[in-house]
């Protein structure tokens, strides 16, 4: 039975709106592939302006350090070079609507993170966005070591002048002291010396004023007897300032009077004490056989004698023990007796290693430090 006109018309209208619909498949699907190949390229596009930041940041800071101050840049270019302006800068020639902004941030002392954002219109209801990113340095900078005071200092005890003792740090000057008895050559008097007896038998100590080596002298006597045990002393008190101190002593003497048959001894003490004098602490002894004439003894060195600072007594003395066949007195005398002390201005002390000086001057105020800029 042949197809009725009705029926032919539907399929044909049934055959259009497949074709229709294939149609629209075909462009729909079309149209995707083309959007997502735009926004391919975009996004590649935005990925070299954005290395291109980098790259232009770094540019900057070969120039300048200086250049890459904290804070968001645009960038633009000035004499064939790249230089940071305002804030952000358009690349809306590559990118719809496109902006580009660099921001620098502190990473330590001589570094700096540097970010580049790219950010665009992608055509719909919200913006793309694209970041590159890298730490920069300050390589350009040298690094140089501080100045500082080197060396080690002189120590103290080499310096022999208060000036140069003084200027060095640490140390301290102690000044010269010295000092001596008095009237050592009893020229109008025996002011400063006291006399006294001796062992048991009372002396005469007295002042003479002529026959000594020259002018007056200081004598003791012996009386004149038999059996006899007797002595006399003559003392002056001094005083030191200092501990060891430099002490010598010197004096003239001259047996006057003398008998065989007695045990006659000279004697010189640096004593404490103002008492009589012990036997076996002196600082010289001389026994005396006969009549002499005026002999001189020259610097004894009494440093020991005087180790710490205080008063002590210089004493000249003379005893006679033994029996004497003669009724003639035993007789000396001594002249010019004086002790001389003395001690040397010192430095002492513990000078400042160089290392504690922070400045050229200072450093170099001391000896034997020096300063290395």
């Amino acid at each position: 039975m042949p197809p009725s006109r009705g029926q032919s018309l539907i399929e044909i209208i049934v055959a259009m709106a497949v074709f229709v619909l294939a149609i629209s498949a075909i462009f729909a699907i079309s149209g995707s592939s083309f959007k997502n190949s735009q926004k391919t390229q975009e996004y590649f596009l935005a990925k070299e302006i954005a290395r291109e930041g980098v790259e232009a940041s770094r540019a900057i800071r070969d120039n300048n350090w200086a250049n890459l101050t904290n804070g968001d840049h645009g960038l633009t270019i000035n004499n064939n070079q790249w230089i940071f302006q305002g804030t952000e800068d358009d690349v809306s020639a590559q990118l719809p609507q496109g902006k580009r902004k660099i921001n620098i941030s502190d990473l330590g002392t001589d570094r700096k993170l540097i970010v580049a954002t790219v950010a665009w219109d992608n055509g719909g209801a919200s913006i793309d966005q694209l970041q590159s990113s890298t730490i920069l340095t300050n390589w350009q900078k040298t690094t140089v070591p501080p100045s500082y005071c080197h060396g080690a200092a002189r120590a103290c005890d080499t310096f022999v002048a208060s000036p140069t003792c003084s200027t060095q740090d640490g140390c301290l000057w102690t000044n010269a002291f010295s000092g001596a008895t008095t009237n050592p050559g009893f020229t109008s008097n025996s002011t400063g010396w006291t006399g006294a007896d001796w062992l048991w038998r009372a002396t005469t100590e007295t002042r003479v004023a002529t026959g000594g080596n020259p002018g007056g002298f200081i004598r003791i006597r012996v009386p004149k007897t038999r059996n006899i045990l007797g002595g006399g002393y003559w003392r002056q008190a001094f005083t030191t300032t200092v501990a060891n101190p430099t002490a010598t002593v010197s004096f003239d003497w001259k047996n006057i009077a003398y008998a065989s048959g007695g045990t006659v001894t000279a004697y010189v003490f640096v004593d404490t004490g103002s008492g009589v004098p012990m036997i076996g602490t002196q600082v010289w002894s001389q026994t005396i056989t006969t009549n002499t004439a005026w002999a001189s003894v020259s610097s004894i060195n009494v440093s020991n004698k005087v180790a710490t600072a205080g008063t002590y007594y210089l004493k000249v003395a003379y005893s006679v023990a033994g029996e004497s066949s003669s009724m003639r007195p035993f007789t000396i005398g001594f002249d010019n007796v004086q002790l001389n002390w003395s001690k040397t201005g010192s430095c002492s002390g513990t000078p400042t290693t160089c290392d504690i000086f922070l400045t050229q001057t200072t450093c170099q105020a001391q000896l034997d430090c020096q300063w290395i800029p």
